[in-house]
């Protein structure tokens, strides 16, 4: 027999009782009884209630999580949009700042290149677009105040400016209508003339604010006080046609001064000469035509004002922007269409003038005023109220600032800062 034969033999023949042995029993007591049907259903209905209020439980987590990177999303987005913070996509509706008659421009441009067709009546629509549409967006139906990415304030800020726009352009086509100083007329009989017609045009002048036999040559603190009284610095819409009515033609240094002495203060904290800068407004003011019937001095003092106004009223100064950044966006204010002929960059480049060529074709007319009013600024010069203000380093970062912001007013930048703006 083989060796396992022979254990299987010995096995079967042995005493011990294996199958006994092998099989396990439990002790008396605890018995297991069966499992009732009652007993069943409930453990099932517990079951079941458990999954339901682990899925309720994971739907609110889940819920409360997405609110909670929305959230996130928009208080980036916002202070992305406030403090312009590099990196921060906020997320923001798209606006269309293009104007009704940009629109309209653009839609001939394309018919004229072959893009598109239009019927009769899509072209009574343009031209009605072209006749009614002002030059600006509609600002009400871009702005909704029951959206509540744009807050209350920021929508009043700029309705309080949209609302006064008939204003202006009611004020400036007066003042067209009556322009009629010829070209040969000389600087002196030109500001005669001027005055003459403000005097006589009760409709565009401050009620008593110009006596009969007012000649400002110079102007002193007490027309700084004069001016404030009118709201100067407190709304975009001051009316500096009629302070050039009152101020006879010396808007511009009366603007300049304000915001640099009286409202925002440069002057006493940079240390400028006064006197220096107030030649230096003067010399500005003079070289704006005052046959120009646009690009003149009261045009650079309306862009002044609202510039300064945009800056204080936004709580940026002191936030943001320091004293010198403030200093070169006013200057660039003042100067930007300093000694502006009155024609646009186009037409000096197809006459191939004299500053054409000096400017190789590039921002001429900017680049003019830059050259021209940053010569008042050079060492030694009477208007050189920069000298002993800032360092080295500080007035050339002056001058680059400047540089831009007036390079940056040329129509051709137009497209390129709205869409930066709209980025």
């Amino acid at each position: 027999l083989t060796v396992e034969q022979a254990a299987c033999e010995w096995l079967r023949n042995t005493s011990v009782d294996w199958q006994s042995w092998l099989r396990i029993e439990q002790p008396p007591g605890e018995q297991k009884e069966p499992v009732s049907k009652s007993d069943s259903k409930e453990l099932g209905d517990i079951v079941i209630l458990s999954i339901v209020l682990l899925a309720v439980f994971s739907s609110l987590l889940i819920g409360t999580v997405l609110w909670l990177w929305r959230r996130n999303k928009v208080l980036i987005g916002i202070l992305a949009t406030s403090s312009g913070v590099s990196g921060l996509k906020p997320q923001r509706p798209s606006l269309d700042l293009e104007s009704p008659l940009n629109k309209a421009i653009m839609t001939i441009d394309d018919i004229l290149d072959g893009q598109r067709t239009v019927s009769n009546q899509e072209l009574i629509e343009l031209k009605t677009l072209l006749t009614t549409a002002g030059n600006a967006p509609n600002l009400n139906q871009l702005l909704d105040p029951s959206d509540a990415y744009y807050s209350r304030d920021a929508i009043k800020f700029i309705m309080d400016l949209s609302g006064q726009q008939k204003m202006i352009q009611n004020s400036s086509r007066h003042l067209l209508n009556s322009w009629s100083v010829s070209e040969s007329l000389s600087t002196a009989s030109s500001d005669k003339l001027i005055v003459d017609q403000h005097r006589n045009s009760k409709t565009w002048m401050f009620e008593g604010m110009l006596p009969d036999d007012a000649v400002m040559s110079r102007f002193g603190p007490r027309d700084l006080e004069k001016v404030e009284k009118m709201g100067m610095g407190e709304t975009f819409v001051f009316d500096t046609i009629r302070l050039a009515a009152w101020s006879c033609g010396k808007q511009l240094v009366i603007t300049g001064m304000f915001f640099m002495k009286t409202k925002l203060g440069l002057v006493e904290k940079l240390g400028v000469d006064e006197v220096k800068l107030v030649a230096f407004l003067e010399a500005v003011e003079l070289g704006y035509s005052r046959i120009n019937p646009y690009h003149n001095n009261t045009h650079a003092a309306d862009v002044t004002q609202r510039f300064a106004t945009l800056l204080t009223k936004s709580g940026l100064v002191g936030k943001v922007f320091g004293d010198l950044d403030i200093l070169a966006g006013l200057l660039a204010a003042i100067l930007h269409d300093f000694q502006h002929p009155g024609t646009t960059n186009n037409y000096q480049v197809q006459l191939n003038s004299p500053i054409a060529q000096q400017f190789n074709d590039q921002h001429v007319l900017e680049n003019q005023s830059l050259c021209l009013g940053l010569e008042l600024l050079e060492p030694g010069k009477d208007t050189n109220f920069l000298e002993g203000v800032c360092s080295r380093d500080e007035k050339h970062t002056l001058r680059t600032n400047i540089i831009a912001l007036v390079l940056g007013t040329d129509m051709l930048e137009h497209f390129n800062i709205l869409s930066a703006f709209k980025a």
